[in-house]
Parts: structure tokens; C-alpha cells; sequence
């Protein structure tokens, strides 16, 4: 498995959590590629892999796979409680 893009993208805000996207691109045969994802599925954290284009990698090795996608984790977002006023 060779990553050859590891890329973070600015975080989008939603209503009370933000998505934190990373463009990956990887080099890998099928079955260690099934094993990342695998891997990535298990992790504690919520990531969701997103847009997964999969294609033979270029080059002599017809075993591998060039693999282009974005791994999507999340992040609470707190709002700062409201400041009393004096009375």
C-alpha cells in the first residue's frame, strides 16, 4: 500500500459538527486496498471514505490499483454558553 496524496481540505461547517475531509490517493493491489478500508472502518473515530474512483495503476505491475478518494472524519462543535447578565 503507497499512499501517493495526502492531502487535508478545509473543514466545512454543518449545523453542530464540521466535516474534516483528506484527498488520499493510493497505490495497492486489491486485497491490501480491502484491508485499509477494513482498517479505516474499525477506527474509533467516525471516517467515512467518499467518491472512490478505482482503476489499474499505470505502470508494468497489471496487480496493482491506483485508488483516488476522500476520507471524511467529524468533529463536534460546541456553541460557548450564553453570558448572564448582572442584575
Amino acid at each position: 500500500l503507497d499512499f501517493l496524496l495526502f492531502e487535508p481540505k478545509p473543514e466545512t461547517s454543518k449545523e453542530f459538527y464540521a466535516e474534516i475531509p483528506v484527498a488520499m490517493s493510493i497505490k495497492a493491489d486489491y486485497h491490501n486496498l480491502a484491508i485499509f478500508f477494513d482498517q479505516v472502518a474499525r477506527l474509533s473515530r467516525i471516517v467515512n471514505i467518499r467518491d472512490i474512483r478505482i482503476g489499474p495503476a499505470k505502470g508494468n505491475d497489471t496487480k496493482e490499483l491506483s485508488t483516488n478518494c476522500t476520507a471524511v472524519t467529524y468533529k463536534f462543535i460546541e456553541t460557548p454558553p450564553n453570558k448572564k447578565s448582572k442584575s
